[in-house]
């Protein structure tokens, strides 16, 4: 199955490309591979970007960075 997104601004058409679907249902990330490397630091910040610590109440993000430069980043809401 294909899925288009198609946008009319008065006589101008807009469409954008066709994206295919093989039939199997996504519903989430089920694992993700850090393949052993340690974590070197864990950052956590708001949604501007300013560190911020656990007692932070709100919307925070946390990114754990792995000793090979990758990112990993989740958000959470206390």
């Amino acid at each position: 199955m294909g899925v288009q997104a198609i946008y009319k601004d008065g006589e101008k058409v807009h469409r954008s490309a066709i994206v295919y679907n093989d039939g199997k249902v996504v519903t989430g990330i089920s694992q993700t591979h850090t393949d052993g490397q340690k974590v070197e630091k864990t950052l956590c910040t708001d949604l501007m970007g300013r560190r911020v610590d656990e007692s932070y109440h709100g919307i925070r993000l946390l990114t754990k960075v792995y000793e090979n430069g990758e990112r990993h980043t989740v958000k959470m809401l206390k």
